[in-house]
């Protein structure tokens, strides 16, 4: 089998992987075709992962670009049978209704932690397993634009879709505090940061006591790449939604050049 993914991970017999970090990626392409996703971490009896304590946050994942659906999902997370699993702060950005991908998919795993995420044009926006050791306010505070906006096969928990978002509230006890809108309704910019009157403003928990050791960088929004400046995030306000806070980023420029003359005609 071909793999065309940002990320892959996987393991051999007896492996197992512990303290993986990633964040301020910016993922975007037409990567469809022999694709198993922006990331794949691999479950299973196959080539397991046996991941434990991820985490992921401030990533961009544009799947605006792209060229067909993937079957595992843009982001397919499909190991975690002890420690942590956390995906705050991220943005993902899709434009295809009528493709019913899974822009998260997240299998039964172990502590997982779901919170200030924006997905945006995802029919299916997530796609959760039969959880386990994940206590209801740990899947909270995000943003769900333009789901549903094609069928009722949206919002799938513990392998069966549930029809509406607030179906999906009542059968899992997620997401209690987070918020959806049509696809437009979600006034964000190409690039996934929020516009003045976004929902996605002010909306979030605010981590800053979190954003220690390896995760301090999440006391300030995403560098998409190493492409923008971040903002410092509040100290003590709500935090916005999603990989980015609502501000002006400076962009550093390229330095002047030197050794140039000139003449005059």
């Amino acid at each position: 089998m071909y793999h065309l993914d940002g990320m892959h991970f996987f393991g051999t017999t007896g492996s197992s992987m512990s303290g993986i970090y990633v964040y301020n990626n910016y993922f975007y392409g037409a990567v469809s075709y022999c694709s198993t996703g922006f990331i794949f971490m691999e479950g299973g009896s196959g080539t397991p992962s046996h991941a434990s304590n991820s985490y992921f946050w401030n990533n961009v994942f544009d799947a605006t670009g792209t060229d067909g659906m993937v079957s595992n999902g843009w982001v397919g997370i499909f190991s975690g049978e002890k420690g942590v699993t956390q995906f705050v702060n991220n943005t993902f950005l899709y434009s295809n209704a009528a493709d019913n991908t899974n822009c998260y998919n997240i299998g039964s795993i172990s502590n997982l932690t779901f919170q200030g995420n924006v997905v945006n044009g995802c029919n299916v926006g997530v796609n959760l397993g039969s959880l386990s050791n994940t206590p209801a306010s740990q899947v909270d505070y995000n943003f769900y634009g333009g789901a549903c906006a094609s069928s009722n096969n949206c919002f799938v928990y513990n392998q069966s879709f549930v029809g509406s978002f607030s179906s999906y509230q009542s059968r899992s006890g997620f997401d209690a505090h987070s918020k959806t809108s049509s696809y437009s309704a979600a006034l964000l910019n190409a690039d996934g940061s929020p516009q003045a009157g976004s929902p996605v403003r002010s909306s979030s928990l605010n981590l800053t006591l979190a954003s220690v050791s390896n995760l301090l960088s999440l006391s300030k929004d995403t560098t998409r790449g190493g492409v923008r400046s971040p903002v410092t995030r509040p100290s003590s306000a709500l935090w916005d939604m999603g990989a980015y806070q609502y501000g002006t980023a400076s962009v550093s420029l390229p330095a002047a050049p030197t050794g140039l003359t000139a003449s005059v005609q």
